[in-house]
């Protein structure tokens, strides 16, 4: 298995830089996104469409319905946004509406727009399957928002949940794989116990499976392993056995299980108890590691990563970099605008961090008006100019409060490993990058230097 793993790596390296320069799968790909509108007022529609590109969206509009429905039969959209002067009580439009829902089906939100705001077009607006109401001009900032917010639900729901199952009897193990995996549940067997904590790292199981008697060690010892680790004391932990003693289970649930399951299981019976766990350690993770304005990772979430990655590439070879922004002249945005634009602004920079970088990359943030970004195996350089591209598409974005409109920029400290070899180096390191990028006048990225 070593020979296999260590002949893949030079093609998966080739992969990964081509990811990190932007080629396949990175970041001049995530601009496929196309938002569909529905409406007659182009001044309106090319700011909208200037706005959203800093997105990474793109828009195409359309003066009638029926135009509307033919592309989307062609290629769907991520989104459609219609004025609501289309949802008149004509039966023909009505008609039309309803094809237009039915052909995107769920995963494609319907948007409404018009002038004014009143409690009958909004009523309107629900019937007609709308999840969202704008008023003119569109705040672009709130739209990226109701954007955003499907997408990330849309993301939970299709990631698959990732399951270790540690049990010595390869037939055993395979058995309980093979079930999970018809449903698409990621596994990964382990046969040898002492080899967890590591894989626990690489994998970042939502559950663990394991068995209760075990030559190297039993289920209940690497249970109490497992707790030991601050990182690790939450994930649901089901004891696999054909221990019938109630009395050895309980003991085994206070010593850290959370469902004692007895051999022979059904696979009904086997699936029901890792989903619910699965889910609801899911949701509780969330509102543990992410922050409640704009559900990126929060400080301890993201050092706990920082951690992760540099292990991981200590061990596999890899660089990867660790940028630290932060927006300038916040307090300024907040004492002239008010507090509630300062947060439209800080969730505006998430969304656009999170339209704009890749799935891989860790984003989260980290203070106040401070956000912190891992680009696994990417050279400093490469996402140099990824932070630089993304400042210039920041500055350049309207952030609205009430008829106001305001820009605002950020600075930037970029440092990697191997160039710093520890996870607090790095951050240090990142850190001073930040500062001299203020020292020179803000609006700016620094690459630290070794």
């Amino acid at each position: 298995m070593k020979e296999d793993k260590k002949a893949t790596t030079g093609s998966s390296l080739e992969k990964r830089k081509s990811v990190a320069e932007g080629g396949e799968d990175g970041y001049q790909n995530r601009s496929s996104r196309t938002l569909y509108t529905v409406d007659k007022d182009i001044l309106h529609l090319a700011e909208l469409t200037e706005q959203v590109g800093y997105y990474g969206y793109g828009l195409e509009n359309y003066h009638d319905l029926k135009d509307l429905l033919e592309a989307e039969r062609q290629k769907k959209p991520t989104a459609i946004l219609m004025h609501t002067a289309f949802l008149s009580k004509e039966p023909a439009n009505l008609a039309l509406i309803q094809e237009v829902r039915k052909a995107a089906g769920p995963a494609v939100p319907l948007l409404f727009m018009t002038e004014t705001d009143n409690f009958e077009e909004r009523l309107a607006t629900v019937r007609a399957g709308g999840k969202a109401y704008f008023t003119k001009p569109v705040d672009v900032g709130a739209l990226i928002e109701v954007l955003d917010e499907h997408s990330f639900q849309e993301a939970l729901a299709n990631e698959p949940y990732h399951v270790i199952i540690v049990d010595d009897s390869p037939l055993q193990a395979t058995f309980a794989s093979a079930h999970l995996r018809k449903i698409g549940v990621e596994t990964l067997i382990l046969h040898d116990p002492s080899v967890i904590l590591q894989a626990m790292n690489d994998f970042s199981p939502d559950l663990i499976i394991l068995d209760m008697y075990m030559p190297a060690a039993s289920g209940i010892e690497v249970a109490g392993v497992i707790r030991q680790i601050e990182a690790f004391v939450s994930i649901p932990i089901v004891f696999l056995s054909s221990e019938t003693d109630r009395d050895v289970q309980l003991e085994a649930l206070s010593l850290g299980g959370d469902d004692f399951l007895t051999k022979p299981i059904k696979p009904e019976h086997l699936i029901s108890a890792v989903l619910s766990r699965a889910e609801r350690y899911r949701r509780l993770r969330s509102l543990m590691i992410r922050d409640s304005l704009t559900r990126l990772y929060n400080n301890s979430a993201m050092q706990e990563r920082l951690n992760q990655e540099t292990l991981r590439s200590s061990r596999q070879g890899y660089c990867f970099s660790y940028a630290i922004l932060d927006i300038d002249h916040f307090k300024s945005v907040n004492d002239t605008y008010g507090h509630a634009a300062g947060d439209r602004v800080l969730k505006n920079l998430a969304n656009l961090l999170r339209q704009r970088l890749r799935r891989s990359d860790v984003i989260g943030r980290i203070g106040g008006e401070e956000f912190a970004v891992i680009f696994p195996d990417t050279p400093p350089a490469a996402a140099g100019k990824v932070m630089t591209e993304l400042l210039s598409r920041f500055a350049a974005i309207q952030h609205r409060t009430g008829s106001q409109t305001f820009t605002a920029t950020f600075s930037c400290g970029v440092a990697s490993y191997p160039e710093f070899s520890t996870a607090a180096d790095i951050s240090n390191a990142a850190d001073q990058s930040l500062y001299e990028a203020k020292r020179r006048g803000r609006n700016q990225v620094v690459l630290a230097e070794s």
